[in-house]
């Protein structure tokens, strides 16, 4: 049988001639779903047989349903896709190849895309690693820092206790650093507090005897401060303002 009256595709009997399509609307979608340039030439053949057109005709609309979803796909994702120019996506295409480019381009930059994304998903999970080490680093840190507080908190009264035991004897060594013996047998003591506590040694010593430092109150009276054998009370405001002057006599009085 002649080749010319065979299907161009199968082989078999053909039965829609090409040439018959003044349109060219069956050429357009032939070209569409085949890979090459699909012509009309003098020494191929021109037909088609049933099943051939009706695959062709199925895998056009099917090639059409693709570029709408592609296009969609695109749309709503926003990928930057590089642009080109056609008609629509409807039937209505000039170039014939026009539809395949755009397909094999958009899938092009979905694949690079997915890519990029991909190994965005693997820099997030390291970074995500990293930072949860982080976390780990500094709750170590957290725990170091309580329990060096709950070591400085338990010292802390001892401190305290120590701090308040050394400022008691710097004041009672102020105190007698400032204790001088006056002519007329009295001792001048000057303290810090404007509440002057001294003690008075009721035993009899010797003139280079040291006076005991014990409680005398400035709001005592006078009867009061001579039974404690305190017989004057120098005024303070003679003296510098953080001193006070008290006169006790070395000797009881009998």
């Amino acid at each position: 049988m002649n080749n010319l009256k065979l299907c161009r595709f199968c082989h078999q009997k053909g039965q829609i001639d090409l040439n018959q399509d003044k349109s060219g609307e069956v050429l357009k979608k032939i070209n569409l779903v085949v890979s090459y340039k699909f012509e009309l030439r003098p020494e191929l053949s021109p037909l088609l047989c049933k099943e051939c057109f009706k695959d062709i005709k199925t895998s056009y609309a099917f090639q059409m349903k693709c570029l709408k979803h592609e296009h969609l796909l695109r749309k709503r994702a926003k990928i930057m896709a590089p642009e080109v120019k056609v008609d629509s996506y409807s039937t209505d295409i000039n170039e014939t190849n026009t539809a395949s480019l755009l397909s094999d381009s958009g899938l092009q930059v979905l694949r690079q895309n997915i890519k990029q994304l991909n190994d965005q998903i693997a820099t997030m999970k390291q970074d995500k690693i990293l930072f949860v080490d982080k976390i780990k680093i500094l709750e170590q840190e957290r725990d170091d820092l309580k329990r060096s507080l709950m070591q400085y908190t338990i010292t802390l009264p001892e401190i305290t206790k120590n701090i308040s035991s050394l400022l008691s004897r710097m004041e009672q060594q102020f105190v007698n650093m400032n204790t001088r013996i006056i002519p007329d047998n009295y001792v001048e003591t000057r303290a810090r507090s404007p509440i002057v506590s001294i003690s008075v040694n009721q035993k009899s010593c010797d003139l280079d005897d040291e006076m005991v430092i014990g409680d005398v109150n400035e709001d005592d009276d006078e009867e009061e401060l001579l039974l404690k054998g305190v017989t004057t009370i120098w005024d303070p405001s003679a003296h510098h303002s953080n001193f006070y002057t008290v006169l006790v006599p070395r000797r009881p009085i009998t």
